[in-house]
């Protein structure tokens, strides 16, 4: 009986050598832990906005909102792994542009609420962290960097609207970064 020894390689292994693993290592560090903020401040952002948002059956249906990209883990499965690492940066630096208005109705709307305004306060520069992460890795990798310009963000004129606008904005952040340490995972491992 012959044994066959088959070697299996991951999707990874061609944007990998030893000379990046550190980056993709603290990628994926920064990814964990950003997932964590991330979810933190969307149960922060919940429990602040009253009730029916503070509700724990509270899940709207929502509708897209023109330059937010979202995270659909199906889509972006079939992506190859370039335009993956394209994607999860225009997300990033979208995501912050986002946040920033999130913010500014939170001043109006939850002035007292200093746990959440500081949260809200550092996630944008935590989600740019990872852009330039990113905008490092796909350097190194020759992996074109793609020119993130949002049209200004049109922000609700109601405050229910307001706060469900500032519901998805943190959800999709969250979603995002669930996605990213699930794909740096893989990276890591390879």
């Amino acid at each position: 009986m012959e044994v066959l020894r088959v070697k299996i390689t991951s999707p990874y292994n061609s944007l990998l050598r030893s000379s990046n693993a550190s980056l993709v290592d603290q990628i994926y560090s920064l990814s964990k832990m950003l997932k964590s903020y991330a979810e933190q401040l969307l149960q922060k952002y919940l429990n602040s906005q009253g009730y029916p948002f503070n509700w724990s059956g509270f899940n709207p249906k929502l509708t897209p909102i023109p330059g937010l990209p979202e995270a659909e883990e199906q889509v972006l499965e079939n992506l190859s792994k370039t335009e993956c690492l394209q994607q999860d940066y225009i997300a990033c630096v979208s995501i912050s542009k986002f946040l920033a208005v999130v913010l500014e109705e939170q001043k109006d709307l939850n002035p007292l609420d200093t746990d959440l305004l500081k949260r809200l306060t550092e996630s944008p520069a935590q989600i740019r962290g990872m852009a330039s992460n990113l905008n490092d890795f796909m350097t190194v990798m020759s992996i074109p960097i793609p020119d993130v310009t949002l049209q200004s963000i049109q922000s609700p004129s109601s405050s229910f609207d307001k706060k469900v606008f500032g519901y998805h904005v943190c959800k999709t952040y969250y979603e995002w970064m669930l996605w990213m340490e699930k794909e740096f995972a893989l990276m890591n491992r390879s």
